[in-house]
């Protein structure tokens, strides 16, 4: 009778112990799934930044840019280099 009521309290015991282990599994899974949900998220977002990123980068954009702010272009006058004396023979 002893036997039956230690194996009948070790059961009980695991049955609790393995409910709980079930639901901190079960939270685990869903903590899993929501930082994938949000890696996904966050790559679109990123995706979406770079293209933004090129579009702005493109020359034909900087140009169109710079004709609505009124911009010139710098000119550069390059000079050439010191006249340098040379001996006549």
């Amino acid at each position: 009778m002893k036997k039956i009521i230690v194996v009948g309290s070790i059961n009980v015991v695991l049955i609790v112990f393995q409910f709980i282990l079930i639901s901190l599994i079960s939270t685990d899974g869903e903590k899993v799934w929501q930082a994938t949900k949000e890696r996904t998220r966050i790559e679109s977002e990123n995706q979406i930044l770079k293209q933004e990123i090129y579009s702005k980068s493109a020359l034909q954009s900087i140009t169109a840019r710079a004709e609505e702010l009124s911009l010139e272009p710098i000119k550069t006058e390059f000079w050439k280099g010191p006249v340098v004396a040379q001996a006549n023979q």
